[in-house]
């Protein structure tokens, strides 16, 4: 199956020693089928530092659930333009296009997070070429993200934002 959805596991640099064998541990119990980790330096300095993936939401949330209180308490490194699922950031998810969504078809697949800067950066632009338009550009361009089925106050997919794409089957 195609992995959809992203949980990204977010602790605090400082906090890796003691939090990973936890949330392997819990990756492992919940029989989450993958996920990366930062290997050097850069990756595990990262907000986006551990990514697990899934192909259902479900397993997401239920993955989500036991590593929020597996880890409480526990200082984070939030994950920009993902959808929170602990007020602190240390845990987000997101759910990348499929890729049909592509412009070219021999680029590399978009993450979630690159897709929805993309969306606000062609927004911006569209805007700046828009004279008559009373908005401005950053409203216009965040209408644009919430007509294309992101909540940009919380940064999370619409249900249906790409239900029945083939890209998923």
């Amino acid at each position: 199956p195609r992995f959809k959805y992203k949980l990204y596991v977010s602790p605090h640099v400082d906090e890796l020693k003691s939090t990973f064998p936890v949330i392997v541990k819990t990756l492992t119990e919940t029989r989450a089928p993958h996920f990366k980790f930062g290997v050097d330096a850069a990756g595990i300095l990262r907000p986006d530092k551990i990514v697990v993936y899934f192909s259902a939401v479900d397993h997401l949330q239920e993955t989500a659930g036991r590593l929020k209180t597996e880890l409480s308490g526990c200082p984070a490194q939030a994950v920009p333009f993902t959808a929170e699922l602990t007020e602190c950031g240390l845990l987000s998810w997101g759910m990348d296009p499929p890729s049909e969504s592509q412009i070219l078809s021999w680029q590399e697949r978009l993450s979630w997070r690159l897709w929805v800067t993309n969306q606000l950066a062609m927004g911006l632009l569209a805007a700046r070429e828009m004279s008559s338009t009373s908005m401005t550009a950053a409203d216009f361009a965040i209408h644009r993200l919430r007509h294309l089925g992101v909540d940009p106050e919380t940064w999370s997919p619409a249900a249906s934002i790409w239900a029945g794409d083939d890209g998923y089957r």
